[in-house]
């Protein structure tokens, strides 16, 4: 009797739990078929809205977001913040500090430079599938352009960008990196130089560096967007 009242249990408790393992799954599964796994939510998928940026604004606000929380930061903020205040939605709900991570080629690693990083990240959002294009040519900015620009050194000599105090204001002279990772970019301008890496001047040419980049992704979303119309 007790054994029979034992296999009642276990039978009552393995079919209970079977028909809770049924239910679940068929639920899940209802629920992954209106909204398959890395689905966006609606109204979320790029391209985004978009409005033509002052370069010279986004150039100003990357040199301020670098001594803020970094290069990546930095050129991330310059871009975003404009959308933020100009079009609202969906880039209220994206907070800049997500790249801080990618200060100094991601955690001081030296690989892809974290203005392009940041860069990158927000031209994906606002493009979509137009990002490709537009990525190759900031890439190749970077690459062949000697950085800082004229237009940064002046806004420091001037004192006309948006920080208090600077590393320096002094004329940080422009080199032509030859690759898109920081370490290369940041040596080969600290031989020409002849300056340190923790030297202000170091540290003042990639806050320089951040705005000029910021401000030629502006300059290609801005003739993206034009070319859309």
């Amino acid at each position: 009797m007790m054994i029979e009242t034992g296999f009642r249990r276990y039978f009552t408790k393995a079919w209970l739990g079977a028909c809770w393992f049924l239910l679940s799954t068929l639920l899940f599964a209802g629920v992954a078929g209106e909204r398959p796994a890395g689905k966006e939510q609606e109204g979320l998928q790029p391209p985004w809205p978009y409005v033509e940026l002052d370069t010279e604004q986004v150039r100003k606000l990357g040199h301020w977001g670098y001594y803020e929380k970094g290069c990546a930061y930095g050129a991330f903020y310059a871009l975003l913040a404009p959308l933020q205040e100009a079009v609202g939605k969906p880039y209220t709900g994206i907070p800049a500090h997500m790249m801080t991570f990618g200060r100094g080629g991601i955690v001081d690693e030296g690989d892809l430079c974290g203005s392009l990083l940041g860069a990158l990240a927000a031209i994906n959002l606002i493009t979509g599938d137009d990002y490709e294009v537009l990525a190759e040519a900031l890439l190749t900015y970077y690459r062949e352009t000697p950085l800082p620009t004229d237009q940064s050194n002046a806004y420091a000599r001037d004192r006309e960008f948006l920080v208090d105090e600077y590393h320096t204001t002094e004329e940080i002279e422009p080199t032509v990196a030859g690759s898109v990772a920081c370490r290369i970019s940041r040596r080969t301008w600290m031989r020409t130089a002849r300056e340190r890496r923790r030297s202000p001047a170091r540290q003042e040419r990639c806050a320089r560096l951040t705005g000029d980049v910021a401000a030629h992704a502006a300059k290609l979303l801005n003739q993206w967007a034009a070319e859309k119309e």
